[in-house]
């Protein structure tokens, strides 16, 4: 079997592909994965793309795609499609019913939103694949980034985790059985606070809603961006890029 003498990869989706919140210039998990596949595979000729596009929802990304010719050939060519998806989805979502007092009534919208972002997802899954049936695809799944702030506020964790099992359930429904979930939950949504003892300790605590409005709280995720309490800092980034390396090197055939 030869080795792969060119692999063509193309990240889409949202603002995490995009890269707010990177102050180092390296956009994002994108181009620190792209120095991680170079230096360590000399032997490949690399090509990337990065199609994030800030607030963009799972059907906007579809929109995209379907408007332009330009995307939809590199995709065809891709050899590796990397894809985030599904948190202005949900976001978008609880901010347009933030007005909600019922936490049941909420409960039961985003339960409702989810089967509409499944259709969605799935629906933009199935534009990739009918470009590109060959190609390897690793979706992230998203996270709270507002849990050190709110602690309490532990449905927010599970409406993450609802829409993330949307996301994971790509790699059985995907008929080429190549696609693959990466799970950044848990670390970026308690930062530093991975313990049981130490999520108990904020849950106890708990912050008002005023702390996510300034950046006076002595209690930060340290992976989440200070500019916006909402996307991922550097370090964000780097375990971002260093799961996606790993994934990456686990799935992916370097093989013809």
């Amino acid at each position: 079997m030869s080795i792969i003498k060119k692999a063509n990869v193309v990240f889409i989706g949202d603002s995490l592909t995009y890269g707010v919140g990177d102050t180092s210039g390296q956009f994002g998990y994108t181009g620190r994965v792209e120095k991680t596949l170079r230096r360590n595979h000399k032997g490949v000729d690399f090509s990337f793309e990065n199609f994030g596009k800030p607030g963009d929802r799972s059907d906007q990304i579809l929109t995209r795609i379907n408007s332009s010719k330009y995307i939809q050939k590199k995709l065809s060519q891709a050899n590796i499609i990397v894809l985030t998806v599904g948190g202005n989805d949900l976001r978008q979502y609880l901010l347009r019913n933030i007005s909600i007092s019922s936490q049941e009534q909420l409960n039961n919208g985003v339960k409702e939103q989810s089967q509409i972002y499944k259709r969605s997802l799935r629906n933009l899954f199935d534009k990739i694949r009918a470009l590109n049936n060959k190609s390897s695809i690793f979706i992230f799944g998203n996270y709270n980034p507002f849990f050190v702030y709110l602690a309490q506020r532990r449905d927010l964790n599970d409406d993450v985790v609802q829409f993330n099992s949307i996301n994971s359930s790509l790699s059985e429904y995907d008929q080429q059985k190549k696609t693959f979930y990466i799970s950044i939950f848990r670390k970026l949504t308690f930062g530093q606070f991975q313990t049981r003892s130490q999520i108990e300790a904020l849950i106890e605590r708990d912050q008002d809603s005023r702390s996510i409005l300034n950046n006076n709280d002595e209690i930060k995720n340290n992976l989440i961006s200070t500019s916006d309490n909402f996307h991922p800092n550097n370090k964000g980034y780097d375990y971002m890029a260093k799961s996606l390396y790993s994934m990456i090197e686990k799935r992916f055939s370097w093989q013809k």
